[in-house]
């Protein structure tokens, strides 16, 4: 929910690494229904909670295929700029084997704030795991009028899919501006100033 409302993904700094990325997956559709329905190993399910973001926008911005790398890879390019470094992942066969997540990386310069913002290019639609949800309002929590609506512009209006235990379901639409329009005139009412 923090995405949703803040309007930019938050790098953080993956396992055995030192500085924060970006890290984005680009399963295939089988891929995905099995990442969602059955998970991978003892880990279960993936919640099916996911912002699609434009691969266009996001190699415009930097993201690129992590790198696949033995031990004795990872050791031999230790010393690279922070923004090829973020890129590496330990791959062996048998013990540590990530191809499945297709992973792609965000990765930011020492100097860098390792944030994505949220663009009207870049989000391409969300997938959640409640048919019709939409992201709570200001409203329902606190009625208080220049807090009604925080979410950003990038999600209006934008597809949603539904998570139905098999499959991805088409669900509409996020339409926030529209359902701010409402919250405005129902307080607007509420208040008695219309």
């Amino acid at each position: 929910m923090g995405i949703l409302r803040e309007g930019k993904i938050r790098g953080s700094v993956p396992y055995r690494q030192s500085q924060a990325v970006i890290c984005l997956g680009e399963p295939s559709d089988a891929a995905r229904r099995v990442l969602l329905r059955d998970g991978i190993g003892p880990r279960g399910p993936y919640e099916p909670w996911a912002l699609l973001l434009d691969r266009e926008a996001l190699v415009a911005a930097g993201a690129r295929p992590v790198l696949y790398l033995s031990d004795e890879e990872l050791l031999a390019t230790d010393g690279m700029p922070a923004r090829f470094r973020g890129r590496r992942v330990r791959y062996e066969p048998g013990s540590a084997d990530w191809l499945h997540e297709r992973e792609w990386r965000l990765t930011f310069n020492d100097d860098e704030t390792p944030d994505f913002v949220l663009t009207t290019d870049a989000v391409a639609g969300v997938i959640v795991g409640e048919q019709g949800w939409m992201p709570p309002s200001n409203f329902d929590e606190q009625p208080l009028p220049h807090e009604l609506f925080n979410y950003p512009e990038a999600l209006d209006a934008k597809p949603r899919w539904w998570w139905d235990g098999t499959d991805l379901v088409a669900d509409g639409t996020f339409a926030l501006r529209e359902r701010y329009e409402y919250q405005k005139w129902f307080l607007l009412d509420f208040m008695g100033l219309i």
